[in-house]
């Protein structure tokens, strides 16, 4: 059998999993955990085959920094996300990087993820068709990149900050080299107006 560990906050979510799974003749869902903490312990005396790991778990928003501690702890372990940040072009660029075994949506229905989870247990590295069309734009266009000061105007117009407010934190020099940054960020992320920004800032992982 194919032993899966579910590694999500949400129970209804992991329940519904466990019961597609019943009497699979291959594949068996072997419990879940929904902390960071719960999961180190759980792999103490269990080996699953495959982690379906989610980023988000509870009030800890945990990045790829997990996903690579338990490679580097458990080499034979495959690990895919299953997450509904399905277009968050950094985080999938960087999953994609450290060569993690699949990034899955969320959104995709139970025969595609048997049918995922069975080429992840062939060796084969797994994407949603979603994900797969990120990773197509970041290959062919690749992504923008800000630069610091960039993304701390950035982050500072997402909480809602005023320019006036923004130079200030920042010390910028004034009001004219602000609205140069912004120009310029809008330009990278080929947008015009303020909430087109945070949209597309949103949908690339930069907010």
């Amino acid at each position: 059998m194919f032993k899966v560990l579910l590694v999500d906050d949400l129970p209804l979510w992991t329940d519904l999993m466990s019961r597609a799974f019943v009497g699979h003749p291959t594949i068996q869902i072997i419990g879940s955990v929904s902390t960071v903490a719960q999961l180190w312990e759980k792999l103490k005396y269990q080996q699953p085959d495959l982690l379906l790991l989610d980023l988000i778990l509870g009030n800890e928003v945990t990045d790829l920094s997990l996903a690579k501690r338990l490679k580097q702890t458990y080499p034979n372990l495959r690990i895919v996300l299953l997450t509904s940040a399905s277009q968050n072009a950094l985080l999938i660029q960087e999953a994609n990087q450290l060569g993690l075994d699949g990034y899955l949506s969320k959104q995709i229905t139970k025969d595609e993820l048997v049918d995922f989870l069975l080429k992840a247990e062939q060796g084969e590295r797994v994407f949603s068709n979603d994900v797969k069309d990120v990773l197509i734009n970041i290959n062919k266009n690749g992504l923008p990149r800000l630069t610091p000061r960039e993304k701390e105007i950035l982050n500072r117009i997402d909480l809602g900050m005023k320019r006036a407010d923004i130079v200030k934190d920042l010390l910028i020099k004034n009001t004219n080299t602000y609205d140069s940054h912004v120009h310029h960020i809008k330009e990278k992320l080929g947008v015009k107006s303020t909430n087109e920004l945070l949209r597309k800032a949103a949908e690339l992982g930069y907010i």
